[in-house]
């Protein structure tokens, strides 16, 4: 596990849903990762969040709460233990302020509270010249000499190579409850951040601090209350309107929890919900709302109001899910963009909500279908494979030089802590020799074994090397959309890190960038078992009937594309059904194609995840459910 990752009790999606295009629940727990801010977590139901404590120096920090500094006065409120004696402050700073090239002025301002009253200290002005070679630091501080010094330290995604500015303050406190940062900065280190801030103590022990209050704290771990969470179910009155899910989403975020407001988008509330809704007027007295039942398929709730209002659930909004207002139906719309919500009319009301996966009727039926035109369509399918084949056996024209542009190389990994290593150093080395423009990114996705450790130490030893972690296993594709969204060059290659492909053929995809732009592998033989073969042969005609995708080997998953096209895709799978989605994706984008035989090596350790029947099952669903979203647009 990452330090300072949000562990959200009771947001996972229980029935496997959570591909529900493109996954509401994790866009907004996406912006809690990068900020977790209190009203959010709020508006979330969390009631405790999580931190794994940072070590510098010996020194104990909470990185979970960053704070990014600018050229305006903002402040940082850090909650501390009233009981805690300080004698020394320390901050960590990062970002521009480590920058040679970068200078400017950072102005701290430092202000406690005890017992309510609010106790000014002194100011502390960072000063940051350059010359050619290096640079220095010089502090202003008129209560005692502050120290500081650059020092590195071990965090996920650094491996050891983190850096940071720590700065030590002598600062007395007594019975304070609050201390409160204030910030500005010149332009020339503006977004330079205050990364973490520690308390030390008359003893010599370290107490980190953060703007939540702390519950819990061993030196390793840290726990929080967040103040006033959402309950699972309330009501609102006091509606902002906006355009779609994601501005209500990302609204939501910066807003958080309000007593009595909602964010609702237009695009999914009727008409005529919609006027009801805007007649609703501010109550007299708040609507009772009582939770009766519970449980991962149901909610049984009473309501006693004298006035209209919005039901609001704290419950994903996720297609399956129908809600009943004393016995008849009523409409579901999101609120917030994520969260569950009906319209509630004034009075006394017994409102369930039953959950049944959707799709089950006609997954069975387009099955049925599907079978029985596989054999018709079988015949077919061979003749334009053959067509295909005579089309390529005119021998090789002469190719344009390849084009000259960056390569993002990314590689998902899932306890591939035995190949990845050296996958991604044999990476390194063929990309020196293709470009000087590249980096890698390792997508850990949620490893039980210690692939994270070899992980960290392959990015320790190389600076071109990136590291996204999930805190959980989400499934490849979630995998692959947070590979594709962090890489940043013209070019984007991934491939498996289980070392069942040489990445020493990548140069042979490069060759063909000059006259294409997804360059596709497809295995000449199949290092698997025969019933994998066999599987793996049915499934991709079955794909190249109903999907007609322009290449023949569709898991092949050793792949050259246009970054910006594929950056572009509003992609959508967590699963196996990704790669079908990928693909027709970069064809409905006008990509052209071309394909490379590659060789398929046996694997040297652990067990394919792709065969287990659970993973097969939900690929097949993610087919069917793609298969219907592309024939609606009309792309199939």
């Amino acid at each position: 596990m990452a330090p300072n990752q949000l562990l959200p009790y009771g947001l996972e999606d229980a029935f496997g849903f959570s591909t529900i295009p493109p996954a509401r629940t994790d866009r907004f727990l996406g912006l809690l990762q990068v900020e977790p801010e209190e009203g959010a977590l709020a508006l979330a139901g969390v009631k405790v969040t999580f931190s794994n404590l940072a070590r510098v120096k010996g020194t104990a920090y909470d990185l979970g709460s960053p704070f990014v500094l600018d050229q305006w006065m903002e402040g940082r409120n850090y909650a501390v233990d009233p009981t805690v004696k300080g004698r020394e402050l320390r901050l960590l700073l990062d970002g521009p302020v480590l920058e040679p090239e970068c200078l400017g002025t950072i102005c701290l301002g430092l202000q406690a509270r005890s017992g309510g009253q609010l106790q000014d200290l002194p100011l502390l002005a960072l000063e940051k010249n350059t010359g050619e070679e290096e640079y220095f630091l010089s502090l202003m501080y008129d209560q005692g000499p502050v120290s500081f010094q650059r020092v590195k330290f071990r965090s996920p995604g650094f491996g050891d190579g983190r850096e940071v500015l720590e700065i030590r303050i002598p600062l007395r406190l007594r019975r304070t409850d609050r201390l409160s940062v204030l910030a500005l900065c010149s332009a020339g280190l503006r977004g330079s951040r205050l990364a973490a801030a520690t308390l030390v103590d008359e003893d010599g022990r370290s107490v980190p601090l953060s703007p939540r209050t702390p519950i819990y704290s061993d030196g390793r771990y840290a726990a929080y209350r967040v103040q006033d969470p959402a309950p699972m179910a309330f009501t609102a009155w006091d509606v902002r309107w906006v355009e779609d899910w994601r501005a209500a989403v990302d609204l939501a975020f910066r807003e958080g929890y309000r007593e009595g407001e909602v964010i609702l988008s237009r695009s999914e509330v009727d008409p005529v919900t919609r006027r009801l809704i805007g007649d609703i007027a501010d109550p007299e007295k708040i609507t009772r709302v009582e939770v009766l039942e519970k449980s991962g398929d149901g909610l049984l709730l009473r309501t006693s109001g004298t006035g209209d209002s919005i039901l609001v659930l704290n419950q994903d909004y996720l297609p399956g899910w129908k809600a009943f207002l004393d016995g008849v139906e009523s409409p579901l719309f999101s609120a917030y963009g994520f969260l569950t919500a009906l319209y509630l009319p004034a009075g006394d009301h017994q409102v369930s909500l039953r959950y049944r996966p959707p799709g089950l009727m006609a997954g069975g039926v387009i099955s049925l279908l599907s079978l029985i035109a596989f054999l018709g369509l079988l015949v077919s399918s061979l003749r334009r494979e053959r067509a295909w084949a005579g089309k390529r056996a005119g021998g090789e024209a002469h190719l344009p030089p390849p084009d000259t542009g960056g390569i993002s190389a990314f590689f998902p990994c899932y306890n591939d802590s035995a190949t990845i290593g050296e996958v991604v150093e044999k990476a390194l080395r063929v990309l020196r020799e293709l470009t000087d423009d590249y980096e890698v990114v390792i997508v850990d996705d949620g490893s039980s074994d210690t692939s994270g450790a070899v992980i960290d130490s392959v990015a320790a030893a190389h600076p071109e090397v990136r590291v996204v972690r999930h805190d959980r296993n989400r499934g490849y594709g979630a995998a692959l959309r947070s590979g594709i969204k962090t890489s940043s060059k013209k070019w984007i290659f991934y491939t498996d890190s289980d070392g069942q492909y040489d990445v020493e053929e990548l140069p042979k995809l490069h060759a063909l960038t000059g006259i294409a732009d997804v360059i596709n592998g497809y295995k000449v033989s199949r290092s698997d078992p025969w019933y994998r073969v066999a599987l793996g042969s049915i499934y991709n005609r079955v794909v190249r009937i109903f999907f007609r995708v322009p290449i023949r080997d569709v898991d092949c998953d050793f792949r050259l594309m246009r970054g910006d096209l594929a950056r572009g895709l509003d992609l959508r799978s967590e699963g196996g059904s990704i790669c079908v989605e990928l693909v027709k994706g970069l064809e409905a984008a006008g990509a052209v194609f071309a394909e490379v035989p590659v060789r398929h090596l046996p694997r040297r350790e652990g067990k394919s995840q792709f065969f287990r029947l659970g993973n097969l099952l939900a690929m097949v669903r993610g087919d069917v459910s793609l298969w219907i979203r592309l024939w609606r647009k009309g792309e199939i």
